[in-house]
């Protein structure tokens, strides 16, 4: 029994001895990316890593390396980082063959658990073809535990392959030398390297500092190299000149191409069918709304005009009538009361002139129906004019009182059935 335990005592210590150390010591550091290929002379950056998840942890002294004949820091930046102190500010130095950057970073109470705590993230600039490998020189993660720990478990390295940098320039092989705009789309077309990507700039070619900012459309190529960029918004009128470049997959660019030129501006270029039969639809739209506003228009201003012209026109004709009607009636009574034949002829006198008025002040009020009641006006006025020479050739004569008075009744009906003709054909 007592061999037993004392089995058991030994296994479990072993188990401990082994165990403990492993999860006392499961912190690393690392690079993000760890590899990659970058052309010549680009720039491109690196983050620091901490991975700490079963422990948390509260400080990282490192010191990372890298060949200055491939690689030059151009920044180391801070922000972002996890740390919220720093016993050393990130330094960095180009100088001799190899390069280096120092920190010592502080994460205050809690510390940090995790797998991806960013620490600084570093620019660096590829300056020549070749291998870079980028180390930790030294690096130590210490647990938030209050004894500082070392529970560093692993410290990454990374490679990264600098290729030419130098790309071949791509070609254009369309595009148009006139453009209207608004009105037309602008499409470029070229070739270059297989699934590379292409930027093509678009600037004036004469333009104050200041006063206006490049164009720049973005594409890329297919599999067999060719590439199209369109832009359908409006461009400024003036002369541009439009030039092309290409980034390969290893970050590789190319100078920009010889410029070409292209004239844009309103009436530079024909307009697109499209666009024409646009504008002959609005075109066409215009001219239905006026038409439809004319015709309303026209509608009530005529219908309200011709009323009251016929309103007016009423008046006058019942005017004209009782002119009439009063002139007979004091023909008739001067014969009854027996006057002179020169006071008989004197009245009808009176009557032609006060018809005539009437008849004038018609035509001056209605020139517009004039057409229409030419015929109707006239045939009213010569039936008076007719019927008062008839009176006065009875008058001449010597006829009787009694025919006279009929003659009168006679040209009062007449009279009265020109007028009623007038009114009914204005209604």
């Amino acid at each position: 029994m007592m061999k037993t335990k004392a089995s058991l005592g030994l296994f479990l210590s072993a188990i401990s001895y082994l165990l403990f150390p492993v999860f006392a010591q499961a912190a690393g550091l690392y690079f993000s990316p760890a590899s990659g290929t970058f052309g010549e002379g680009r720039n491109f950056t690196v983050d620091v890593m901490v991975q700490s998840s079963e422990q948390a942890m509260n400080t990282v002294d490192a010191l990372i390396t890298f060949p200055t004949d491939k690689l030059q820091v151009a920044s180391v930046s801070k922000v972002g980082s996890i740390f919220n102190l720093w016993v050393q500010e990130p330094t960095f130095s180009n100088a001799g063959p190899t390069g280096n950057i120092r920190f010592v970073g502080v994460v205050l109470n809690p510390g940090y658990t995790g797998s991806a705590g960013r620490i600084l993230r570093i620019t660096f600039n590829a300056r020549n073809l070749g291998t870079a490998p980028v180390t930790f020189q030294t690096g130590s993660v210490l647990a938030n535990d209050g004894a500082g720990t070392d529970i560093t478990s692993t410290l990454g390295t990374a490679s990264f392959i600098i290729q030419n940098g130098k790309a071949a320039v791509p070609v254009i092989t369309q595009y148009p030398k006139r453009l209207t705009s608004p009105g037309e789309t602008l499409i470029v077309e070229g070739k270059g390297a297989v699934n590379s990507a292409i930027e093509v700039i678009l600037r004036l070619d004469k333009v104050e500092k200041g006063k206006a900012e490049p164009i720049t459309l973005s594409t890329a190529t297919t599999k067999d190299g060719n590439w199209k960029v369109t832009y359908e918004n409006v461009i400024p009128a003036g002369t541009y000149k439009l030039t092309a470049r290409q980034t390969l997959n290893n970050g590789a660019e190319s100078p920009e191409t010889e410029p070409v030129f292209t004239q844009v501006g309103e009436g530079t270029g024909p307009v697109s069918r499209a666009e024409i039969d646009k504008r002959i639809d609005n075109l066409f739209l215009l001219l239905m709304l006026i038409l439809i506003a004319i015709i309303i228009f026209g509608f009530y201003y005529y219908y309200f005009r011709l009323r009251v012209a016929r309103l007016s026109l009423k008046k006058d004709v019942e005017e004209a009538r009782l002119a009439v009607e009063q002139g007979l009636a004091h023909i008739r009574k001067s014969i009854s009361r027996g006057d002179s034949r020169a006071d008989v002829f004197s009245d009808i006198k009176s009557v032609e002139h006060r018809v005539e008025k009437e008849i004038s002040e018609f035509w001056e009020k209605f020139k517009i129906l004039r057409i229409r009641l030419d015929k109707e006006s006239e045939e009213a006025k010569a039936a008076v004019e007719e019927g008062l020479d008839k009176i006065r050739e009875e008058l001449k004569l010597g006829k009787s009182r009694q025919h006279i008075t009929k003659e009168i009744r006679a040209v009062e009906k007449r009279v009265e059935k020109e007028i009623d003709d007038i009114e009914r054909k204005t209604k």
